[in-house]
């Protein structure tokens, strides 16, 4: 079991004893038309992360399902953040209690591709990286 929120506290530690690393998955609720779910980027990045996981050990974190940039935010059954500072809050406050109990590694792994997504996860990445090393 590599979801961390199906896990008790001695079974995250004895995980993160092994490796301490977190996959965080990043997704959106979005229109991929009609043939496809509203929650496909989550779902996506969260197999992967899974996935991964079960190769190099640590556990993945649930899906935070919101995403900005892409330009297509006003399509039916979308919620995107209109700017990134709202899910940086979310992103920075998660990264800072996961340092303070001593994760050495998060991989940020997004499922949505804008760019200012990509761009938002790059400039947390080097924050972290800056502080936890």
């Amino acid at each position: 079991m590599k979801q961390i929120e199906r896990l008790r506290p001695q079974q995250i530690e004895a995980a993160l004893a092994e490796r301490s690393l977190i996959y965080l998955p990043l997704g959106t609720i979005e229109w991929h038309c009609h043939h496809l779910p509203v929650g496909l980027d989550g779902l996506t990045a969260h197999g992967l992360c899974l996935a991964a996981a079960e190769k190099t050990g640590g556990l993945v974190w649930p899906v935070l399902y919101y995403g900005t940039g892409g330009g297509h935010g006003a399509f039916p059954w979308t919620v995107m953040m209109p700017e990134r500072r709202e899910i940086e809050a979310l992103l920075t406050q998660t990264l800072h209690r996961l340092g303070q109990m001593g994760v050495k590694e998060v991989l940020l792994f997004s499922g949505h591709f804008a760019d200012e997504q990509l761009q938002m996860i790059d400039e947390i990445a080097q924050v972290w990286n800056a502080t936890v090393r």
